[in-house]
């Protein structure tokens, strides 16, 4: 999710992916893309799709408009503020993305902004977290994200030595691992042969 775009982006590479019936709808833009680096360019299209964001009774579904861009990046899509507005996980911001001088242009310039969360969506602690979702739905489509790591199947697996940590790192871990716990984010595994160990970092706020 991208805060500093006012428009919604699907890129190509992903848009090709997408049904032959969904791919269907999209028409042509007419209007040109204005980038972040302040470049003007033609994308390729526009498409609506439905989205869905969220998980048990905190679901959101709006159909947005998106604007496919052709582009390199490893991105599939990106929400700007308006869709953010739109699904309801901002509630208010208190300076919009600013116009440009002709109404038939796309903006995708970052603003100074204040955004307040919504309180139904966002998560303020551990216990707040509904879990990640294993599908999302596009366009009426399911689609799975799960992640799994391919094997090769004539590699064989190698087992990592088990490793210590410094006493504040250790208690730090046990803290994390407690509170996610009790959220029923995380669950004991018996059979702990093939866990990484931990790695730790501690951000720049300490």
């Amino acid at each position: 999710m991208d805060s500093g775009s006012s428009c919604k982006v699907i890129y190509e590479h992903y848009f090709l992916k997408l049904k032959p019936s969904i791919r269907s709808l999209r028409v042509d833009s007419k209007t040109p893309l204005v980038s972040f680096s302040g470049e003007y360019s033609w994308p390729l299209g526009e498409v609506p799709l439905e989205i869905t964001i969220g998980d048990g009774l905190l679901i959101v579904t709006k159909t947005l408009n998106f604007v496919i861009v052709r582009s390199d990046l490893p991105h599939d899509m990106l929400l700007g503020r308006t869709a953010m507005k739109q699904m309801g996980i901002v509630q208010r911001i208190a300076s919009e993305a600013r116009q440009a001088d002709k109404e038939d242009i796309l903006i995708c310039v970052d603003a100074e902004e204040k955004i307040v969360a919504h309180t139904n969506v966002f998560a303020w602690t551990t216990a707040h977290m509904t879990g990640v979702p294993r599908t999302i739905m596009v366009g009426g489509e399911i689609f799975n994200i799960e992640h799994r790591v391919n094997e090769s199947k004539h590699v064989e697996p190698v087992k990592q030595k088990k490793g210590s940590l410094a006493l504040e790192r250790n208690e730090a871990i046990h803290t994390q691992v407690e509170e996610l716990t009790k959220a029923n984010i995380l669950r004991e595994v018996k059979y702990q042969t093939w866990v990484s160990n931990p790695v730790i970092t501690k951000k720049a706020d300490g």
